[in-house]
């Protein structure tokens, strides 16, 4: 009874309701009630799969993006220093101007979350599978090159697992 009471709450988080996949052979009490008090049901389990894992994939990024924007914008020397790069105006300046990207980035995956699917929720995903490519890139040259200290492996690590996250749902067509 536990279990099925937690998934119901999972589910309501997740996705806004309790909808569960329609593969399931047998739909526990708990969501079967969410379903009797006339809450919408999708054909597909693919389609209530692909719903939850993109809005879990948007909230995840936003989140991270936002808490960059708020580092780079608050405390941009010490961003810096961690990634043994000098605190000059230059610098700064720029690390700022790039704090205002993750704002908008990290604005734009949260708000984007509960969209249906639609050719706007694929360039979402299909962006920011781009975004986390080229950080990843980026970031690997900056610390091949000495230009950043192995710090920034961190940021690759999490770069990479966004692309792949991205990737995942652009290719298995779950955008």
């Amino acid at each position: 009874m536990w279990t099925c009471r937690m998934r119901f709450l999972i589910l309501l988080f997740l996705n806004g309701t309790a909808r569960p996949a329609i593969n399931e052979a047998v739909i526990e009490p708990a969501v079967e009630v969410a379903l009797a008090e006339g809450r919408e049901r999708v054909d597909t389990a693919w389609e209530e799969g692909a719903e939850m894992t993109t809005k879990l994939m948007f909230t995840i990024t936003s989140i991270l993006t936002l808490i960059l924007g708020v580092s780079w914008l608050a405390v941009t020397e010490t961003m810096l220093a961690g990634w043994n790069m000098p605190a000059d105006a230059a610098t700064v300046y720029m690390s700022k101007r790039f704090a205002g990207l993750f704002f908008g980035y990290g604005t734009m995956m949260w708000l984007g979350r509960r969209a249906e699917a639609s050719l706007a929720r694929s360039a979402m995903v299909a962006g920011g599978l781009a975004v986390s490519a080229v950080m990843a890139v980026v970031t690997v040259m900056g610390v091949v090159s000495g230009v950043t200290g192995p710090a920034a492996w961190g940021a690759v690590a999490v770069e990479v697992l966004l692309a792949g996250g991205f990737g995942y749902l652009l290719f298995t067509g779950r955008s």
